[in-house]
């Protein structure tokens, strides 16, 4: 889990203004079965920022999702 996070935290700090990090809460969800790593950003303007990091072929694709709280759903 250490070596993970300090990854996700290398990652963050190239997307993210170091500015934002510091008002960010992140939850970090880990997933065996897809095999992909969700990151949970929230910011203090009630905005739900999702990451997913797929690995195919070596390769970290990005696919970043804006939503609000109210139509997020934790639960699947």
């Amino acid at each position: 889990m250490k070596k993970v996070r300090k990854k996700i935290m290398i990652h963050m700090a190239m997307i993210l203004p170091k500015r934002k990090i510091k008002n960010l809460m992140t939850i970090i969800i880990l997933k065996r079965k897809m095999k992909d790593l969700v990151i949970l950003k929230m910011e203090m303007k009630h905005l739900m920022t999702m990451i997913t990091l797929k690995r195919k072929m070596k390769d970290l694709m990005m696919m970043i999702v804006l939503k609000k709280v109210r139509c997020l759903k934790f639960h699947r």
